[in-house]
């Protein structure tokens, strides 16, 4: 307390005068509408200048984030590539030595595509809840291709212009999505999933009642894509039936970037489906 008095004293004079000064310059801004002005402007470029470095450091920070996650994703992807060039060679030599069709040995190779599309808009508020991408016709994308990302399933297209398409996501009071039960990769069981419009972060799943599921399965799409997993098994709603709550995999406020799963065949598949 000693030493601050004495510092105090010593630097009085600079204080006085630091004091009056900026009490000479809180008069004039305030007596002079221009100064005035230019004060709240110099202010307000100043909050502006510290919030864009706080956002700049934000996002360079969750760009690392997300840098890693997708150099761990990428790596996966790798090893999964590496497998299913192993059984895709193991298929290949099967299909010779039986002597079966060769363009059924060629479809092994190009019957699914991934194509990389970004959100152009995401409602992800309402109760049917809708994503716009950048990719269309022209990418071949076709209504019904799901829709995912890392984390796991978003949707799938329901509409499609020549350079856009629009994704129904599981965030839908009208989804009605056939999933599947597994652990440790067995089948459990299968279902539909609904959203009831509530929490963003949890789907219905209906199963029927003979089926003997647990909190922590894992749910899949028909495409063995992940949804998420089983948080909650509630009271039975029928004698034939229980419902299921579900944790989803994809955290629908942060979507940026998807992959559509883009099946090569479909139109020879519908055209033989006829």
């Amino acid at each position: 307390m000693r030493f601050l008095f004495s510092i105090l004293i010593k630097n009085h004079v600079y204080i006085i005068f630091l004091s009056l000064f900026i009490f000479c310059l809180s008069l004039i801004f305030k007596i002079n509408p221009y100064h005035e002005n230019i004060n709240f402007n110099l202010i307000d470029n100043l909050f502006s200048n510290i919030h864009s470095a706080k956002t700049d450091l934000k996002n360079y920070f969750y760009l690392d984030k997300k840098n890693k996650e997708l150099n761990s994703y990428l790596e996966e992807l790798k090893n999964d590539i590496l497998i299913l060039e192993s059984k895709n060679d193991f298929l290949k030599s099967e299909l010779k030595e039986n002597n079966i069709n060769t363009y059924f040995s060629d479809s092994l190779e190009k019957r699914h595509e991934y194509v990389h599309a970004s959100v152009e808009k995401n409602n992800w508020t309402l109760k049917k809840n809708i994503i716009l991408l950048n990719k269309g016709k022209n990418n071949g994308i076709k209504k019904g291709m799901p829709v995912h990302n890392q984390d796991g399933v978003i949707g799938s297209v329901s509409k499609v212009t020549n350079n856009f398409c629009q994704v129904k996501t599981l965030l839908h009071t009208e989804t009605y999505e056939y999933v599947e039960i597994k652990k440790n990769n067995k089948l459990l069981g299968v279902g539909f999933l609904t959203w009831d419009g509530l929490s963003k972060k949890y789907a219905q799943l209906d199963l029927g009642i003979d089926l003997r599921v647990n909190i922590g399965d894992s749910i899949f799409s028909s495409k063995d894509i992940y949804v998420g997993k089983v948080n909650e098994i509630k009271p039975k709603v029928s004698s034939n039936g229980q419902k299921i709550e579900v944790k989803l995999g994809v955290n629908f406020r942060t979507i940026n970037e998807v992959y559509i799963l883009k099946d090569i065949l479909t139109d020879e598949l519908y055209n033989f489906q006829k």
